[in-house]
């Protein structure tokens, strides 16, 4: 059996982001299986006849209180003397026994008696239209949606990874069975996840807030658009071809966030000249995210999305590997001349160009560039970037940290109240991976631990002054 350590990284990383998406799933179904459990409960507690305990009980109470009801009405009839006009003929009747209080005490029961049957009538009344309430609640409820179709799903889903992680030609085994079995699996999950939403079942608040604060970013002083939502890593991996799939699993979200970066691409239309083509208005959406972002994007769409495979022309779009061999060459360019950013930036780019052309090298792909004349037109879109967008742009000597935050994150020594940039902290986690990747997912519970700065809605831009030099990167 083939060794997990034989395969690339990129594909060790998607496998094992499909691993965690899968246990999601899995806690989805117990979640709803558990509800459907308190559920059932609910039913018997509130049902009507025998199967139901309140009504049980409501009828075991009236019919105390009655009895209660009943002793003492014929107790204070028969020790009370009969009105004078009603006495009969004959000798005197004896004195009653009962005292004045005693009297007093028998007919305050009787008042309590009859106060605690109107009361039973109430409740019997507010359970019937519980009873009722619910059964219409019922209806509504996901409890019944984690059925045996998405159960089996997600077992052979599971099967599927385990089996790709085996295979002789893994990345062969990937891209043919795992987009039919992604829609056999998400297409029921998210039937499940779209009735929860509408059901009332809140999202994660701290993933909508990194989300919010992602998009603050990226979107720089124009916070009046409307931004895109949470896109899901597993694009490539779905039968919807390069469209995203909403789903946002808390466990593996921050892994995916720097993706949002793209959606900015519309805001800086007004910085390509006329009739470009939508292929490089693809590639400077990615420019910009990475300018924007800094290494944490280039790092999410190689090991969560752009395609390996030698893939044919498409109309809109350019080739991931092109895609990629850009976002490279712009992370490098910025160190040019100086040693020391140089082999700092190179510490982050080797071991993504590394894995990425292990990941070509099981298709036989070949790198691409950019023509001259479209280079020339990037060339000048970066520079209008810095230009119209500086306070938006990720600073360099932020990036010369990312090494001791990903330690930090990979040996959990940093303070539970030191907080962190969101940008630092998506590329420090994305490098500590690539250190360590047997530790993705402590990497991760560490993060969603550290508070940003302020734990605030985002301002209007990136958020760092102006510094005296060297501040832009891309």
């Amino acid at each position: 059996m083939r060794e997990d350590s034989d395969l690339d990284l990129v594909l060790k990383t998607r496998l094992d982001v499909l691993d965690q998406a899968v246990e999601e799933v899995k806690c989805v179904i117990a979640a709803v299986t558990a509800q459907h459990d308190r559920l059932a409960k609910v039913r018997t507690f509130l049902a009507d006849g025998h199967d139901g305990e309140v009504d049980q009980a409501v009828k075991n109470l009236r019919e105390h209180t009655g009895d209660v009801h009943t002793r003492a009405r014929l107790l204070l009839d028969s020790l009370s003397p009969p009105p004078p006009a009603a006495r009969p003929e004959g000798p005197p009747r004896p004195a009653a026994s009962l005292s004045t209080d005693d009297r007093r005490r028998l007919e305050r029961l009787l008042e309590c008696a009859e106060s605690l049957t109107r009361q039973i009538d109430q409740l019997e009344k507010s359970r019937a239209d519980a009873y009722a309430s619910f059964r219409d609640m019922g209806r509504w409820s996901v409890a019944g949606l984690g059925n045996k179709a998405l159960q089996e799903a997600v077992k052979d889903y599971q099967l599927l990874i385990d089996q790709i992680r085996a295979a002789p030609r893994p990345w062969k085994r990937y891209q043919s069975e795992m987009p039919r079995l992604d829609h056999k699996l998400f297409s029921r999950y998210l039937e499940l996840v779209a009735s929860m939403a509408v059901r009332g079942f809140g999202l994660d608040p701290k993933v909508q807030s990194d989300v919010r604060t992602v998009i603050g970013l990226v979107k720089g002083p124009e916070q009046d658009a409307t931004a895109e939502p949470l896109r899901s890593p597993l694009a490539l991996m779905s039968s919807l071809g390069r469209r995203h799939m909403p789903l946002g699993y808390p466990e593996w979200s921050l892994w995916a966030l720097p993706l949002l970066g793209r959606t900015a691409s519309e805001r800086v239309d007004s910085l390509l000249p006329p009739g470009v083509s939508p292929q490089l208005r693809v590639i400077c959406s990615d420019l910009y995210a990475q300018y924007v972002l800094g290494p944490s994007y280039l790092h999410a769409a190689v090991f969560l999305e752009f395609d390996p495979r030698a893939e044919p022309p498409r109309a809109n779009l350019p080739p991931d590997s092109l895609r990629v061999t850009v976002l490279l060459q712009n992370l490098r360019e910025h160190s040019a001349g100086d040693s020391i950013d140089s082999q700092l930036i190179e510490s982050i780019a080797a071991p993504v160009e590394r894995e990425w052309r292990r990941a070509r090298t099981a298709f036989g792909g070949q790198e691409r560039d950019l023509s001259a004349a479209d280079r020339r037109v990037a060339d000048q879109f970066l520079g209008d970037l810095e230009h119209e967008y500086f306070d938006s742009g990720y600073r360099d000597e932020k990036m010369a940290d990312l090494p001791d935050v990903a330690r930090d994150l990979l040996t959990d020594r940093q303070g539970p109240s030191e907080s962190r940039d969101m940008r630092d902290l998506l590329g420090a986690m994305w490098v500590a991976r690539l250190m360590d990747p047997s530790q993705a997912r402590e990497i991760h519970r560490r993060a969603r631990k550290v508070p940003l700065p302020g734990e605030a809605e985002p301002t209007g831009h990136g958020g760092y002054d102006k510094p005296t030099r060297n501040f832009l990167w891309a």
